[in-house]
């Protein structure tokens, strides 16, 4: 048999090998895809008594659910099997159970101290990874009184456009109304907080009504709250929203705006 021969029928061997191989590939299109949650950067962006963190997968009818512990974040990455195909993920905590398809903010109550992770996944393929980064999506504002008479107390109103987050974490307009709870503050002094969700403009209003009226009598004053706060650089956009602290003083008639980093004063004039 000559060597051209023998060429030919190793290559008529080789190629019925590979339409046999190719023949009996594994179909895995059916098989699930593996999706990695990197929890990493959770531990130090999430407070002691904030866990468990809440995770979400939904792909049209399926979804799936569970609770993150701080050793399960500490441990690294998290593995949950899923259809193949694009999903939403979400993780959340300090959401007190309202977050679903968004967050709801119902007048008369501030914003959750909630913070979210929000993204799209691409589950394709067999494999898939996605980096959970929690952000503070809630601004503490602690309000701060002085130079009033204290036989006159007084109750605040907050009001603005922004009523909860819709799925991707982007603030909703809707009717917010809330009233800062007191608290003992410095010095024996009352202070009043309150949790606001990302803002969409400078409409935030701060009212200050006489304790003993009723709840459809006009404002004693009221302080384009919004407004100031644009006024001395506050960011609503950024990833995790610092927390505010304002000192409103009737004697010298000023009114601070601080953070952790900087404070601006105004004055103003005001007789209540």
């Amino acid at each position: 048999m000559s060597f051209r021969h023998i060429g030919q029928c190793v290559l008529l061997w080789l190629g019925g090998f590979c339409a046999f191989s190719c023949s009996v590939k594994e179909d895995r299109s059916d098989c699930p895809c593996s999706l990695a949650l990197d929890l990493r950067e959770v531990p130090s962006a999430v407070p002691e008594d904030a866990f468990p963190v809440r995770w979400h997968l939904s792909q049209g009818a399926w979804s799936d659910t569970g609770l993150l512990s701080k050793e399960d974040c500490e441990a690294g990455v998290f593995h949950v099997a899923m259809p193949r195909g694009g999903a939403q993920v979400y993780a959340v905590t300090g959401d007190e159970g309202q977050f679903d398809e968004g967050l709801e903010i119902e007048p008369g109550h501030g914003c959750p101290p909630v913070r979210l992770w929000t993204a799209a996944i691409d589950a394709r393929s067999e494999n898939a990874q996605a980096t959970v980064r929690l952000r503070k999506m809630y601004c503490r504002l602690t309000i701060r009184l002085t130079g009033t008479p204290a036989s006159r107390p007084y109750r605040f109103v907050l009001e603005g456009g922004v009523s909860g987050y819709d799925t991707s974490g982007y603030p909703v307009p809707g009717f917010f109304r809330c009233r800062p709870d007191p608290s003992p503050g410095q010095a024996g002094k009352t202070d009043w907080t309150a949790c606001l969700p990302r803002q969409r403009d400078d409409s935030l209003l701060l009212n200050i009504c006489d304790i003993n009226a009723g709840e459809e009598t006009p404002p004693l004053r009221t302080f384009a709250l919004g407004q100031i706060i644009a006024a001395a650089g506050y960011d609503w956009t950024a990833p995790d929203l610092e927390d505010l602290t304002l000192d409103l003083d009737f004697a010298a008639s000023t009114l601070i705006l601080g953070t952790d980093r900087w404070t601006r004063t105004l004055s103003f004039e005001i007789i209540l």
